[in-house]
């Protein structure tokens, strides 16, 4: 079961298995490093959550006509097995208790298809240009 941690416990959870969201930061494209990552969460801009298996930086959206939870980064840490269809449903379960409607995520296109191994489909493609 997924378990939402205050931001004053952040240090803490980050010296135990918490910093395995470390790694998943090396996936997006220099959007942010683990340690500003730990920043964020630690000034409650995103929302540590985790169970036996994962951990995960959120957010919950409120868009006008859907509210969604946002998944920032995730990492899974038991067996290094990656995502499974148990992480998704508990990732859905944690949602649908907060009043959430719908789950999502940034992938790449490796991530891309693993998520949609697990019934996610691509509402649309986040482009940019350096300046």
């Amino acid at each position: 079961m997924i378990k939402q941690y205050p931001a004053t416990m952040i240090d803490r959870l980050w010296a135990g298995d918490a910093d395995a969201l470390v790694s998943a930061m090396a996936r997006n494209g220099g959007e942010c490093t683990g340690d500003q990552l730990k920043m964020m969460l630690m000034r409650g801009e995103l929302l540590l959550i985790g169970s036996d298996d994962l951990w995960a930086a959120v957010q919950h959206i409120q868009h006008p006509n859907k509210r969604v939870l946002h998944v920032y980064a995730v990492a899974c840490t038991r067996y290094g097995a990656g995502m499974n269809a148990d992480d998704i449903a508990e990732l859905a379960e944690y949602a649908r208790q907060t009043g959430c409607t719908a789950l999502t995520c940034s992938a790449d296109k490796a991530a891309e298809r693993l998520y949609a191994r697990h019934g996610f489909v691509s509402q649309y493609v986040t482009m940019g240009i350096e300046l």
